[in-house]
């Protein structure tokens, strides 16, 4: 079985970025600000894509679960011109999401890369 992988992030809820979370809009009708929500950004479908996208996230292993979280207050060395490369070859993603995870990160969110497979 290969591995897929894809960046989540939690962060608190707040009605300027509403359009890039997980769900539509009308579900957040009564969701409070401050309030945990998550979006889901950089879907990889093959190993290749996803030790690809973990090395853009300087992270070596895609195993090592001691570096898999990342925020603006826990910064590291991001290629985002791998990722905007990346986004290319990927069908689930495009480079929208490399701002997304931008915004995300500028609005408190927490990042995490995470590996299935």
């Amino acid at each position: 079985m290969g591995m897929k992988s894809e960046i989540l992030c939690i962060g608190p809820f707040n009605r300027d970025i509403i359009h890039i979370l997980d769900y539509p809009k009308e579900y957040y009708r009564n969701t409070k600000k401050g309030t945990l929500v998550t979006a889901s950004v950089c879907h990889c479908n093959t190993t290749e894509q996803s030790l690809k996208l973990a090395r853009a996230l300087d992270i070596e292993d895609p195993w090592d679960f001691n570096r898999h979280a990342f925020s603006i207050t826990t910064p590291r060395n991001i290629d985002w011109m791998g990722l905007g490369e990346l986004s290319a070859e990927c069908d689930e993603w495009d480079y929208n999401d490399c701002k997304t995870l931008i915004t995300l990160m500028q609005h408190n969110f927490t990042c995490i890369f995470q590996p299935n497979g």
